[in-house]
C-alpha cells in the first residue's frame, strides 16, 4: 500500500501540471482576440473610413457646385463683355462714318469754294 500514496501524489502533480497547462492555454487564447472581435474592430475602422470618405465626397460635391456657379458667373461676365465690346465697336464705326462723311463734306466744300474762286469760267462752262 505504500505505492498508492506515492501514485496519488504523482497523479495529483500530473493533474496540477495539466491544470496549469490548460489554464495557461486558456489565458493565451483569451489574450488573443477572437475572429469575431477582429472582424468587429475591422468593421469599426472601415465604418470610420467610409464616414471620412463620405465627408470628403460631400465636400468635393460642394466645391464642384461652387466652381460651376463661378464658371457660370464668369461665362456671363465674358458674354456681357463681348456684347459691350461689340456695341463699342459699332459706336466707333458710326462715329468714324460720321467723321468720314463730315470730313468729305468739308473737303468737298473747300474744293468747291476754291473752284468757285479760282476757276469761275470753268463753272460757267460746266453750268452750261
Amino acid at each position: 500500500m505504500v505505492c498508492y500514496p506515492v501514485m496519488l501524489v504523482d497523479h495529483l502533480r500530473d493533474l496540477q501540471s495539466l491544470y496549469e497547462q490548460q489554464y495557461s492555454e486558456y489565458l493565451r487564447q483569451k489574450a488573443q482576440p477572437t475572429e469575431l472581435q477582429v472582424v468587429g474592430e475591422r468593421s469599426v475602422v472601415l465604418e470610420r473610413e467610409v464616414a471620412e470618405q463620405a465627408s470628403i465626397v460631400q465636400r468635393l460635391k460642394q466645391e464642384i457646385t461652387e466652381l460651376k456657379a463661378e464658371q457660370e458667373r464668369l461665362r456671363q461676365e465674358a458674354a456681357e463683355e463681348v456684347v459691350d465690346r461689340y456695341k463699342a465697336s459699332e459706336e466707333m464705326k458710326l462715329q468714324m462714318d460720321e467723321y468720314a462723311k463730315a470730313s468729305f463734306e468739308a473737303g468737298f466744300n473747300v474744293f468747291h469754294q476754291r473752284v468757285l474762286r479760282h476757276y469761275p469760267e470753268l463753272i460757267e462752262v460746266l453750268q452750261g
